[in-house]
């Protein structure tokens, strides 16, 4: 059984600014999955949730999936750092420019629990 790492972040931004966000994003993976030889994922999701303490407020969090972690990472760093890929860096400026910062570490790594996985429940 192939043990499933994800690389999760999360971050606020402004309600009002949902629709630009998804473009952006939408943008920006797009360009992600026509490069896969800079970005080392498997599969990404999107996720947003209200701020319950600020209606005006949402959260967002993006949970990436991949075999090795030590590759992911240093293929996001080369991805943010590299002198070959400005416009991966374009895009993913755009997406920061609505963020209110991220909630904890840019990106968590969380490695399954092989014993515990549970799949297809038939629903």
């Amino acid at each position: 059984m192939t043990v499933e790492n994800l690389g999760i972040g999360r971050f606020r931004a402004k309600k009002e600014n949902h629709e630009a966000i998804e473009r952006a994003m939408r943008e920006f993976y797009d360009y992600e999955s026509a490069h896969p030889e800079i970005y080392h994922y498997s599969s990404t999701r999107t996720y947003t949730m209200p701020d319950e303490e600020d209606p005006e407020k949402e959260y967002w969090m993006f949970v990436d999936k991949f075999e090795d972690y030590e590759d992911y990472i240093h293929s996001l760093y080369e991805a943010s750092h590299g002198e070959d890929n400005k416009e991966g860096q374009r895009l993913m400026a755009k997406v920061v420019s609505y963020h209110e910062g991220f909630i904890g570490n840019a990106i968590d790594h969380w490695t399954e629990v092989p014993s515990l996985r549970v799949d297809d429940q038939g629903h």
